[in-house]
């Protein structure tokens, strides 16, 4: 009876250290991660034209063209504004990386498996906690 459970302990343990990160797959999500905050940290300023208030004068420009005008600036904001959470997400991830957590799940301290974690390196649930 005890060996069974022994077996249990021992594959349990095994799978949880399959699916673990060895220090070359962390060192390259890190270096992906920081490549990826670069790019979206200097992409902001390519929409910052489209993010500009709306002029109202209608001498400027027709109705329909300020419509437009007003659908790219609300598009350009969304698209500000999700560039910022991603960016926070990074943040947290290579923060979690240098505290030496990364890969633990927020809600139960399970490892997130390292398919997920190539996935989405800046995760913080494992798969199970991130379906509830």
């Amino acid at each position: 009876m005890y060996t069974i459970q022994i077996r249990v302990i021992i594959f349990s343990i095994l799978r949880k250290l399959d699916t673990m990160l060895n220090e070359r797959e962390l060192k390259n999500l890190e270096k992906r991660l920081l490549k990826e905050r670069y790019e979206l940290e200097n992409h902001g300023g390519l929409t910052k034209d489209d993010r500009k208030v709306i002029e109202l004068d209608q001498s400027l420009v027709g109705r329909l063209s300020r419509v437009d005008a007003i659908q790219r600036r609300e598009m350009a904001l969304e698209q500000e504004r999700r560039r910022i959470v991603e960016i926070k997400r990074i943040n947290g991830a290579l923060g979690r990386l240098s505290a030496g957590n990364y890969g633990l799940c927020a809600k139960c301290d399970e490892s997130i498996s390292a398919e997920r974690l190539v996935f989405d390196p800046a995760t913080t649930l494992c798969i199970t906690c991130a379906k509830t």
